[in-house]
């Protein structure tokens, strides 16, 4: 798998609003070997660090369970 593609399965896995999966369990799922590189890679790529995405992507999905 290329690593855009990797990267692109990553950030879907990483937005889903019922993901509980950590940043290890992601990167391996992906296919990295070591979490600093997923991150690296993943912060070239989109901009953000893969732990600010999980966290946004989830005080987005309290905060819409809030206004219910």
């Amino acid at each position: 798998m290329a690593a855009a593609e990797r990267l692109s399965k990553a950030k879907a896995l990483l937005e889903h609003p019922f993901s509980h999966r950590r940043l290890l369990d992601v990167s391996q799922a992906c296919g990295y070997l070591s979490k600093a590189s997923f991150s690296r890679d993943f912060l070239a790529r989109y901009g953000e660090r893969p732990s600010q995405l999980l966290r946004r992507c989830r005080d987005l999905h309290l905060l819409s369970h809030l206004d219910a």
